[in-house]
C-alpha cells in the first residue's frame, strides 16, 4: 500500500511540474479557443425558428400516435361521453314525449327541453380541461425539444376532442330527440347540440394551451420541474 501510494505521488508530482512548464501563451490560447466554442455553440442554440419540424409532420405524428390511442382508451371516451349520455337520458325521461303535443299549455315544456339543450354543452365542455392541465409538463419539454409549434399540438387536441364529439353527439341526439318526440329536422337539432359544444370546446383548450402553459406566472416553474 505504501508503495502504491508513493507512485501515485510521483506521477501527480510529473504531472503537476509538466503543466507548469506550459508557457502562458499557450494557456491563454486554450482559454481562448474553449471560448470561442462556447460562444459557436451559443449562436448555434438562438436560432430563430421554433422548431424544424413542419407543422404537418407534427399534426400527422400526434395524430397517428396520441389520437388513435386516445380513442382506444375508455377512460378517454368516458370522461367525454358517460355524462352527456346520462344528461341525454334524463332529459328523456323527464320529457318523455312532450313534444308530439303542441297545445298551449306544453309550450312552456318545449320551451324548456330547448334552452336545456342549447346550454347544457356549454357545460359539458368542462371535462376536456384536466387532460390538458395534467399533459403540461410533456407539453412544455416537447416544445423546448422542438418536437411541434404551439398551433399545431392546439390542432391535434381540437381533432381529438371533437371527432369524439362529433361521434357521440349524434347518439345522444337522436336519444333526446326521438324520446321527447320533437318535430322539426332532426339534423338542425344535431348541428345545434354540436356547435354548441365544439365551442365550450375551443374555449377550454385555447384557455389551457396558450394561456395557462403559456403565462409569465407558470412558465418558468413548470421547465424548472423535473
Amino acid at each position: 500500500m505504501r508503495i502504491s501510494a508513493s507512485v501515485a505521488a510521483c506521477e501527480f508530482q510529473i504531472w503537476g511540474s509538466k503543466r507548469r512548464r506550459v508557457p502562458h501563451d499557450t494557456a491563454l490560447r486554450v482559454e481562448q479557443l474553449e471560448r470561442q466554442q462556447r460562444e459557436a455553440a451559443a449562436s448555434g442554440l438562438a436560432v430563430r425558428n421554433a422548431t424544424n419540424t413542419p407543422w404537418w409532420w407534427g399534426l400527422l405524428v400526434l395524430v397517428k400516435y396520441r389520437t388513435f390511442y386516445n380513442y382506444t382508451d375508455t377512460a378517454f371516451l368516458g370522461a367525454r361521453l358517460a355524462d352527456k349520455v346520462s344528461m341525454g337520458i334524463t332529459i328523456m325521461s323527464l320529457y318523455w314525449g312532450i313534444g308530439g303535443r303542441l297545445a298551449l299549455d306544453n309550450i312552456f315544456n318545449i320551451a324548456a327541453v330547448l334552452f336545456m339543450w342549447c346550454m347544457i354543452p356549454a357545460f359539458g365542455a368542462a371535462a376536456f380541461v384536466p387532460s390538458l392541465v395534467l399533459e403540461r409538463r410533456l407539453f412544455v419539454r416537447e416544445r423546448h425539444d422542438g418536437l411541434y409549434r404551439v398551433s399545431t399540438y392546439l390542432a391535434a387536441k381540437m381533432i381529438d376532442e371533437i371527432g369524439v364529439a362529433a361521434l357521440g353527439s349524434v347518439v345522444i341526439s337522436a336519444i333526446v330527440y326521438y324520446g321527447v318526440r320533437l318535430e322539426g329536422a332532426f339534423t338542425v337539432f344535431w348541428i345545434t347540440y354540436f356547435a354548441t359544444l365544439c365551442v365550450g370546446i375551443c374555449e377550454d383548450v385555447y384557455q389551457n394551451t396558450l394561456r395557462n402553459m403559456y403565462s409569465q406566472k407558470n412558465r418558468f416553474a413548470i421547465a424548472a420541474e423535473p
